[in-house]
């Protein structure tokens, strides 16, 4: 008897997956295809293009200037709020992606870890948040801005 249920929910399940929309699936499959290249390659170190940054391209680069800009103009301690405002063009950043090739991959090298960071601001006590994740933050955007442009 059990097993007529799993199995009927198992039917439902993936009926219900067969009445979404292709923009949903779309979004969805860009989103496992962003984090699985993010997992391969979130601890490796970032390297230039022969000696120079590499170009963010141009649809991208505003999502980062923007939540650059909210995190420099940060004054307070409401860090969830801060983290979901830095986190809304984080996910515009991505949703934008059309970047393909080294400069993707490298671009990936840098976001991973950021998103972590981004994500520690509403996990993480105030106390540490001033005293590890703000100048981390800090941190990551300088990295940013050494080796992409």
């Amino acid at each position: 008897m059990k097993k007529q249920y799993i199995t009927l929910g198992m039917i439902a399940s993936l009926m219900s997956c067969n009445t979404s929309n292709d923009t949903d699936k779309k979004e969805e499959s860009k989103t496992v295809q962003i984090e699985e290249t993010i997992s391969k390659e979130g601890s490796s170190e970032i390297l230039l293009y022969n000696g120079e940054k590499w170009k963010v391209n141009e649809e991208m680069l505003p999502h980062i200037e923007k939540s650059e800009a909210v995190f420099t103009a940060f004054e307070g301690e409401d860090y969830n709020q801060l983290s979901k405002g830095m986190m809304s063009h984080t996910n515009n950043l991505i949703q934008s992606c059309t970047m393909n090739g080294a400069s993707h991959d490298e671009l990936h090298k840098w976001l991973h870890p950021h998103i972590e960071l981004i994500k520690s601001l509403s996990e993480k006590s105030a106390q540490e948040v001033e005293e590890e994740v703000l100048p981390a933050i800090e941190k990551s955007f300088n990295t940013f801005h050494k080796y992409f442009e």
